[in-house]
């Protein structure tokens, strides 16, 4: 009985042992459930927070990269605008030179002929100059003589009829020889024809159309320049049987061909 007691006791020892056992074993699973459970919740809660922290890093990162990428095209617009006014501001500055050089060679060709035209008009005024006292020197030798018949000497001033003429041919000295082409004759007020007188050497042959007595105390003046490459020079004059002798040298009568007493003479004074 005894035997059987404690059969009894360890069969009863043995159900509440695996009993106790069974119920730790389904603490433990409940223990680990709950744990997993609430781990996985926890990763889960986790998992949503990182995706919801990588979202978000990931929608700024998307937002930085946009307003980067804007930020970006904004400069490369800005720099492309920067490069375009300055490529303009280049070819301005090229324009402005090249217009600046071509201005350089057009003021460097106005000064060479400002030059010119400055050595021109030295020149010209050289020549003026040279002119005006060209000038000067031939009008300062610009000779008037006067002659008056009654007051001037026979030697100087002499009157010769003409044959078969009513005119005289009236002989006036000069102190030298005249150009023939600027010679003038004046009776008076009276500026006489260039075909009434003519000059040979220093002597100045007038033929006269009026009565010799018209003359008389009348002043006759003779202008001219003088011809200085004429150096013959007659120094009186004389009448000798209604002749006019100039040095010893006979004059014809008005036209030789008509004074058949004229018979020349060697000195060339005709």
């Amino acid at each position: 009985m005894v035997v059987g007691f404690m059969i009894a006791l360890v069969a009863g020892l043995g159900l509440w042992k695996a009993s106790d056992w069974w119920s730790s074993v389904n603490t433990a699973k409940q223990n680990i459930r709950e744990s997993s459970d609430k781990a996985r919740a926890d990763v889960q809660v986790a998992v949503k927070g990182a995706t919801a922290t990588i979202e978000a890093s990931a929608s700024e990162a998307e937002k930085q990269s946009e307003s980067f990428s804007g930020f970006a095209t904004k400069t490369k617009d800005g720099l492309s605008r920067q490069s375009n006014s300055l490529g303009k501001d280049v070819a301005s500055t090229r324009a402005q030179l090249a217009g600046a050089e071509k201005l350089q060679e057009q003021m460097n060709g106005m000064q060479r002929e400002l030059q010119k035209a400055n050595d021109t008009i030295r020149d010209q005024q050289r020549v003026i100059s040279s002119s005006e006292e060209f000038v000067k020197k031939i009008f300062s030798s610009h000779i008037t003589e006067f002659f008056s018949m009654g007051n001037d000497p026979s030697t100087k001033f002499a009157t010769v009829p003409i044959p078969k003429s009513a005119n005289s041919l009236v002989y006036l000295l000069l102190k030298t020889s005249p150009i023939k082409e600027t010679l003038q004759l004046q009776y008076r007020v009276f500026a006489q024809q260039a075909d009434t007188f003519a000059s040979i050497h220093n002597l100045v042959v007038f033929n006269w159309g009026e009565p010799i007595a018209n003359l008389n105390n009348q002043r006759l003046s003779i202008s001219y320049f003088p011809d200085k490459t004429d150096t013959v020079v007659i120094h009186s004059l004389r009448i000798e049987s209604g002749r006019l002798y100039a040095d010893d040298v006979p004059m014809p009568l008005g036209n030789p061909d008509s004074d058949p007493g004229f018979k020349g003479n060697t000195s060339g004074l005709r």
